[in-house]
């Protein structure tokens, strides 16, 4: 079922240090000593980065893993490298940028390459900026950033000899999910079906009439509608695929998106809805199928 599956593939969130601020310039040696002794006695955080830090902190189990890259890369010479070739951006400006520290990593910021406590191989990169705000790309779990984030200003305390750090309330802003309904596989979904029946039945959910995206893989694309705090109507994003599969993208009201799934499912799983059909594999079905129905209601696999 979809909201049985729900898996969350990537999130956003509004986070921040409480009561720090710093400036990169400033950094001195006795607090670059204290994030060495943190990289260096701590098997979770494996690298400090930052333009006013040179060069970076890194652990001695990250250097083995980047040395031991190296060579295989080295091994795999022969391998024709790939890429576009750098656009020479002289044209683009008429004076040359000012380069802030060493002009390698984003400004006003220290990153923190922290390994995820409870997702293998999952390496989080944290920036912490001179305001105290956090940004965080690629979360995956809630409550695996929560708990890193809480570790990381216990080891901020240190680092600054401030024990009035404390870490914001943790607000999810976007979150992207996948989820499936189970499908025999001899069948997949009738995208023209299940889109008339939400068009014509709940005009209320939808932000705008469903539509079978061509450009997007061949998905159904769905859009409901919810109200934000300040009364604006809002949209966000499913989409269904032939085999089940469901991409839920954007900002919404986690009650609502469930809500709203639920009211997709009752079709999918009620039979006399004809949500479900079976493959066209039959050549001579598919041309009798052409001739008499348009484009739009053709979705079939061989």
């Amino acid at each position: 079922m979809l909201t049985d599956n729900l898996q969350i593939t990537t999130m956003t969130i509004d986070a921040s240090v409480k009561n720090i601020s710093f400036n990169e310039k400033e950094l001195n040696d006795n607090v670059i000593d204290k994030l060495k002794s943190i990289v260096f006695n701590d098997n979770k955080i494996l690298k400090i980065s930052s333009n006013f830090i040179d060069p970076d902190i890194i652990s001695n189990e990250l250097e083995i893993d980047m040395k031991k890259k190296e060579e295989e890369v080295e091994l795999n010479n022969n391998i024709k490298k790939r890429g576009r070739k750098k656009k020479d951006i002289t044209q683009f400006y008429t004076r040359q940028r000012k380069k802030q520290g060493t002009g390698k990593h984003f400004n006003s910021q220290i990153t923190f390459m922290i390994k995820s406590f409870i997702i293998p191989n999952k390496i989080y990169n944290i920036k912490l900026f001179r305001t105290g705000s956090i940004g965080v790309p690629g979360i995956n779990s809630l409550d695996d950033i929560k708990d890193i984030l809480n570790y990381l200003v216990d080891k901020l305390k240190f680092v600054f000899d401030n024990d009035q750090l404390i870490l914001s309330d943790i607000n999810p802003k976007m979150i992207n999910y996948k989820t499936f309904f189970t499908i025999n596989n001899d069948y997949i979904l009738n995208y023209n079906r299940l889109k008339n029946i939400l068009n014509e039945n709940h005009k209320d959910m939808l932000y705008m009439p469903i539509t079978i995206q061509k450009d997007k893989n061949n998905c159904l694309s769905i859009r409901p509608l919810y109200v934000d705090k300040s009364g604006d109507k809002k949209q966000y994003l499913i989409e269904m695929f032939l085999s089940g599969k469901t991409n839920i993208k954007g900002i919404y009201p986690h009650d609502i998106m469930i809500e709203h799934l639920k009211i997709i499912e009752k079709y999918l799983i009620n039979e006399k809805y004809e949500i479900l059909r079976k493959k066209y594999t039959d050549p001579n079905e598919i041309i009798e199928l052409l001739n008499s129905c348009s484009s739009e209601m053709i979705e079939y696999t061989f």
